[in-house]
């Protein structure tokens, strides 16, 4: 499954990844990274289902990214709990390589990705979703991803 670029203009107004690009973009400092400390739920209520959460680990040199956050409607779309779980399970390896690289590309370039893609899962192909991908630092630098998604059809009331 291909993900294809877009520019944030693309993304249409009331979309989830518009909405979490609009706050992102306006809570982030100088560098484009959203600090950990600077980010509240609260502010997020209609985006939080379409939120997944993933945080940098990893030792013997190799970088994995740990499952924090998968809000219900990310589950409802995957079928799956991506909660506690590493980045590539439950994917099919090139999916799971495609993903893991644009991650380490917006922690180095600390700027977002959005993209159009379907559904890598057996089944679910079907499901067509727009992405935005976003740096965010637990700690000294960007360490964090915040990863929205939702079908392509889905508007947010105001």
């Amino acid at each position: 499954m291909i993900l294809a670029p877009m520019m944030p203009e693309q993304i249409p107004d009331g979309h989830p990844v518009r909405r979490y690009a609009d706050y992102h973009r306006a809570c982030a400092q100088e560098d484009g990274v959203l600090r950990r400390q600077d980010f509240d739920p609260i502010d997020l209520p209609r985006i939080i289902p379409w939120m997944l959460i993933l945080e940098q680990t990893g030792d013997d040199g190799r970088i994995e990214f740990l499952y924090r956050l998968a809000g219900t409607g990310c589950r409802e779309i995957f079928g799956i709990d991506y909660t506690g779980k590493i980045l590539g399970e439950d994917l099919p390896p090139d999916a799971a390589a495609e993903r893991r690289r644009e991650i380490i590309e917006v922690l180095d370039e600390k700027q977002p990705r959005y993209t159009r893609t379907q559904i890598p899962i057996e089944g679910r192909e079907f499901i067509t979703i727009l992405r935005g991908v976003f740096p965010v630092s637990r700690k000294s630098g960007p360490d964090c991803v915040h990863i929205i998604i939702a079908p392509e059809k889905i508007r947010l009331a105001k």
